[in-house]
């Protein structure tokens, strides 16, 4: 785990919709799954249910939430799986792409999915 924390990530990021945008994913994330963890690897925000669940990162003009096990995640509008084997990113252009109905959903299969995988039977 890294030595800094969310508020520090954030402020180093100079383009300002970028920050606002960041800010209302991790807001999303913590409010759709209550029981979730972060945690900062490799210099960027992890989201932990029972095992990694995904990460926030930024590129260019817009901001993407990786998917851990994103390749076994139901097809939606904004996630890509294509050049890699398990991780799917969810892009976020704008403010709504984080207020659509298919970012919550695409929370909930993920930690369904982990339930699924890793819940102790």
């Amino acid at each position: 785990m890294s030595d800094y924390s969310m508020d520090q990530y954030v402020s180093q990021i100079g383009d300002l919709n970028q920050q606002e945008l960041l800010w209302q994913a991790h807001d999303c994330i913590m409010s759709t799954i209550p029981h979730c963890r972060t945690s900062m690897k490799w210099q960027v925000p992890f989201y932990t249910y029972l095992k990694d669940l995904c990460y926030i990162n930024i590129y260019k003009d817009h901001i993407y939430v990786s998917f851990m096990q994103g390749q076994f995640l139901g097809a939606r509008q904004n996630l890509i799986k294509s050049g890699t084997k398990m991780v799917a990113k969810y892009y976020i252009r704008q403010a709504s792409d984080i207020t659509e109905d298919a970012f919550i959903e695409i929370l909930l299969e993920a930690t369904a999915l982990q339930e699924s995988l890793y819940s102790v039977k």
